[in-house]
């Protein structure tokens, strides 16, 4: 386990307060040293601590190189739209006069996957799905020049994850997941459309990389909670003045009415 030193710490405690006051720095001020993922990691739960939270979810994709895809989403920062026979507010940071999003598919686990001898099998970890869902995740930045901001103090500050919003069940698709999708943003009178494909192609394959990364490094997945692995349109900026409807073409829609407050 990954023992963090007093600038590391202090770190944490600076993104967490970012995040919950709505602000950002350049990432020239982010002068701390972090020598590899397995800190940038503890940080991330070091952030999650400072903010009074727990893991509420996770984001993932397959490691790029030497670049680790995962961070923790906050467990207060999911707002699940099941059940929502209309648009939900859902609040959140406004930059620039925009929100950015990302349509994504959730899966969930239906009982925990604790460490074990031998590494889950594909097999083994579809059997233990328990619901996948449409979902879209919010994207936000602690630093004013994110382009800037070095990989590793990326990965501690979450991927620049700023919440989970989860929609309508997509369990009925599980054995033939697509890996591509049309999306269709409406936002009030406007309208575009995304010719949506996962980045991996297949969307369970940053799954089956997150449960062996977390479960041998002794860690637990739980049952419950939303896993994404990729977007299908990269990050859209959308208005958040109007209504927003986003469809997955024969899969379903997720609705929503955002509540924004800007980033200083």
């Amino acid at each position: 386990m990954i023992t963090l030193n007093e600038a590391q710490l202090a770190f944490a405690h600076q993104l967490a307060t970012l995040r919950s006051q709505h602000e950002r720095i350049t990432s020239a001020s982010l002068a701390v040293e972090i020598p590899d993922a397995p800190t940038a990691e503890a940080i991330q739960q070091a952030v999650l601590a400072a903010l009074q939270t727990t893991t509420g979810g996770w984001k993932c994709g397959v490691p790029a190189g030497d670049k680790t895809i995962i961070a923790p989403i906050p467990a207060n920062q999911v707002v699940n739209l099941v059940n929502q026979p209309s648009a939900t507010t859902v609040n959140t940071t406004s930059f620039e006069g925009t929100v950015r999003i990302e349509p994504e598919f959730a899966f969930i686990f239906k009982e925990d996957l604790p460490p074990k001898d031998t590494a889950y099998s594909e097999a083994e970890i579809h059997a233990a799905i328990g619901d996948i869902r449409l979902a879209i995740e919010i994207i936000g930045y602690r630093v004013t020049d994110p382009s800037s901001l070095p990989f590793l103090h990326k990965l501690a500050d979450g991927l620049s994850n700023l919440g989970l919003i989860l929609g309508q069940s997509i369990l009925a698709h599980k054995d033939n997941l697509p890996g591509t999708v049309v999306l269709t943003l409406r936002e009030g009178d406007q309208t575009r459309t995304f010719d949506g494909k996962h980045p991996n192609q297949q969307p369970w394959l940053p799954l089956y990389w997150l449960v062996n990364h977390l479960t041998s490094t002794g860690r637990t997945i739980m049952a419950g909670q939303p896993i994404i692995t990729g977007s299908f349109a990269g990050a859209i900026e959308v208005n958040p003045s109007v209504n927003c409807q986003l469809h997955y073409q024969d899969l379903g829609t997720i609705v929503v009415n955002w509540q924004c407050i800007a980033a200083k």
